[in-house]
């Protein structure tokens, strides 16, 4: 298996960093062997120690230099047919020569690239019958299969044996055509049921769309997820998927073998946990888990949202940050938790009435202070009081900074990364906690 992801613009854009590089970690759990960017004819690989995304984009130059985007693609490898080497990684593509003036150096341009997801296991078949010009010694079946879509078009759908899902884009014409596939067959030839072959998600919103083989990650740096529909040749152009045709895979399986499931054995470890992110609730000023519950207890997750579990150690590519979280709302001390959580109990309500009986003092203990009460946003001053709030607003793990004027929203106005979002772990709680439980006691009488 492997992770794809793409972010592809109707037209060029500020390169949105922090969501394409949200994709392609959450992809790592499907890769691990080497991976890979293309960003409007430029590309570049990770391989080795460079093999997971979360190492390879901390020093990638050119993620960390591109300013606007229009069409990225992404990939993380876990190798099949062809073996781990940087000839093989993804993405794909093919070049020709570019005419050039007497004198000049030849150069070449990148004509088509492609993503793939999945295994062709009779890809020599698929070469002599519809490239038979070209020699496809020692290419994987990925390598095999984009020159097929290059120079013969994609009646080839019909006949593979194995998995696909994968993105394509050809830059032949005037514009460049986005080519996107989402393969269902049987696995065997004897089964009864059509199932999909490999995942593939998206979301298309606001002119851009966003494809990952992860539905979580869509979801978080675009807010919905959707399948993309299986066996259907798709395009995506002014805004919208379009259908180019669909293509009929009932003559075809996905096994190679008839008679066993195969057993595949990669010839180490590679974690295949699903891999959970940080939720930010803006409308409400709260953080959940994947799983849409709120966040309680202690949380260790990296800037860019992936909570890491107790097995995680310490990584190269970016900070981490230990925080409490009280029912969704990320605190300033684990002392802060340890009082709220006695308050609770002293008070005898169920949660959902000691969160909103006592928001003021729970968000005082907050790391930003910042909540919604009826209509508008508020600042906790105190434990007990409370101002209208007109400043910035960026929640942790995000790229979004909002204006509030008045406790009203405005923006959101996108930054580079999340980084800046920890800055207000920075100010060092001084908390009257024994003067404030006195007040708390006071409160209930």
């Amino acid at each position: 298996m492997c992770g794809i992801f793409a972010i592809i613009n109707q037209e060029e854009q500020p390169f949105d960093y922090q969501s394409f590089c949200t994709l392609g970690c959450a992809n790592d759990r499907r890769g691990g062997d080497s991976c890979g960017v293309f960003i409007d004819g430029k590309v570049e690989y990770g391989i080795g120690q460079k093999a997971d995304f979360e190492v390879f984009f901390w020093t990638s130059e050119l993620l960390n230099t591109t300013e606007t985007a229009r069409i990225a693609l992404g990939h993380d490898r876990k190798a099949s047919i062809g073996g781990i080497s940087l000839e093989k990684a993804h993405p794909i593509i093919i070049e020709e020569d570019v005419p050039v003036a007497e004198g000049e150096e030849p150069r070449k341009e990148i004509k088509f690239v492609m993503i793939h997801n999945g295994t062709i296991y009779n890809y020599e078949e698929l070469a002599k019958k519809y490239i038979p010009d070209i020699d496809v010694k020692g290419m994987s079946d990925s390598q095999v299969i984009a020159r097929i879509m290059y120079y013969s078009g994609f009646d080839f759908l019909e006949e593979y044996n194995g998995g696909a899902a994968f993105v394509a884009v050809d830059y032949r014409g005037k514009e460049p055509e986005v080519v996107i596939w989402h393969g269902a067959s049987k696995k065997y030839s004897t089964s009864n049921e059509i199932e999909e072959e490999r995942p593939l998600f998206c979301n298309f919103d606001n002119n851009r769309l966003v494809i990952s083989s992860v539905c979580s990650s869509v979801q978080i740096v675009d807010g919905n997820c959707f399948e993309v529909p299986t066996n259907s040749l798709i395009t995506y152009r002014n805004g919208r998927l379009i259908l180019i045709k669909r293509i009929d895979r009932s003559k075809s399986q996905q096994n190679k073998k008839i008679e066993y499931a195969p057993v595949t054995n990669y010839g180490g470890y590679h974690s295949t946990t699903p891999v959970a992110f940080v939720r930010t609730i803006e409308s409400s000023n709260i953080y959940k888990g994947d799983d849409n519950k709120l966040l309680d207890g202690y949380i260790r997750f990296t800037s860019f949202g992936k909570i890491l579990n107790k097995y995680d150690g310490v990584t190269l590519t970016e900070k981490q940050h230990s925080i409490w979280f009280f029912q969704g709302i990320p605190l300033k001390e684990k002392r802060a938790y340890t009082f709220l959580c006695k308050a609770q109990k002293r008070t005898k309500l169920d949660i959902a009435h000691f969160l909103e009986t006592y928001k003021n003092l729970i968000r005082y203990f907050s790391v930003d202070q910042l909540f919604y009460d009826t209509t508008i946003f508020y600042k906790a001053t105190g434990p007990w009081s409370k101002q209208v709030y007109t400043g910035n607003f960026q929640m942790l793990t995000t790229a979004n900074v909002y204006y509030f004027l008045n406790g009203y929203r405005n923006g959101p106005i996108r930054v580079t990364t999340s980084y800046d979002s920890f800055n207000v772990m920075k100010d060092v709680p001084n908390y009257d906690y024994k003067t404030i439980w006195k007040e708390f006691i006071q409160s209930m009488e």
